[in-house]
């Protein structure tokens, strides 16, 4: 699997895991309103998943090396079932003990013009803390025999806003740690705290063959610019040549058109687009720190 693959992935995994974080603060609100069970326990489920899918996320960058030590398992070698954040990390740390996101604080730049990232000294969800959290969480994942003791459910609602709040904080900006065979460094991800995808380059949604495809465009253009202005290619080209070429043509906006689907949520092709384009999505590319044009000024100013 490219690398492009397991960043789609990893940044796939963080944003719904930001979604269940805003369904986790949705139903705290309205057990804080009626004071039903059903919706606290609602709340404890979609934040106890936010907190998996942090873990799957975290897999990414180190797939082969994960699926290789699990496969090592006397038991339950098979790491596509994994599913018990805890012990994920568990294994994770036999790969990479540095797994677990960085928390960052926003970059600054530096007097050779290169930006710095701090790291967050508080205020964001600790491994430690994930790892308290977690188990506090799963254990209310089951209706509560009536013979048990008290399960101290009404002061895991009191923590709740701090643990969902510390967990947005980790995720903000944050830096992954990778060291594989194949690459040394970090992979710096901006999330948004309504759980929108970033932006996404054609690259990451064509996938592996992407080069390739890139090539076939260009020479398909160089083609179709001198077939429209009535030249000749000068390349002899037969009926059957061209016909290959325009299959290759729709396979690429198949594929396109199908990668964007999933991701933005509709292909910019089919007869809805325009509709699609002005309606108020939730998936915006980027946001910028800025809404007049004197705080574009100051922006740009401390950017460039």
């Amino acid at each position: 699997m490219s690398e492009e693959s397991l960043q789609a992935i990893y940044i796939s995994q963080i944003a719904e895991g930001t979604l269940r974080l805003v369904a986790a603060k949705t139903f705290l609100a309205a057990f804080q309103s009626t004071g039903g069970i059903p919706e606290l326990e609602a709340s404890i489920l979609q934040l106890r998943k936010a907190l998996e899918t942090i873990a799957f996320a975290s897999i990414a960058p180190d797939k082969k090396q994960y699926a290789a030590f699990r496969a090592t398992a006397v038991q339950s070698a098979d790491f596509t079932k994994d599913y018990h954040a805890g012990k994920i990390f568990t294994a994770l740390a036999k790969v990479n003990k540095d797994f677990y996101p960085l928390a960052l604080l926003p970059p600054e730049r530096q007097p050779d013009r290169t930006l710095q990232f701090g790291r967050k000294a508080s205020g964001y969800l600790t491994k430690k803390k994930f790892e308290t959290a977690y188990d506090r969480l799963g254990k209310h994942l089951h209706a509560h025999n009536p013979w048990s003791g008290n399960r101290n459910l009404h002061n895991l609602a009191a923590d709740l806003p701090t643990i969902v709040e510390e967990t947005h904080s980790l995720l903000d900006l944050h830096a992954r740690v990778i060291r594989t065979p194949d690459f040394h460094g970090v992979w710096v991800v901006e999330t948004d705290r309504l759980g929108n995808r970033g932006p996404v380059t054609v690259r990451q949604l064509i996938g592996v063959d992407y080069d390739q495809c890139i090539v076939n465009l260009e020479r398909i253009r160089d083609y179709r610019n001198k077939i429209l202005h009535g030249q000749i290619t000068g390349q002899n080209l037969k009926s059957r040549q061209l016909e290959g070429e325009i299959t290759l043509l729709r396979n690429w906006i198949e594929r396109l058109a199908a990668a964007a689907t999933r991701h933005l949520g509709y292909d910019g092709i089919g007869r809805n687009t325009f509709h699609k384009a002005k309606a108020n999505q939730t998936n915006s590319a980027v946001k910028y720190p800025f809404s007049t044009v004197e705080g574009f000024r100051r922006w740009l100013k401390h950017t460039v």
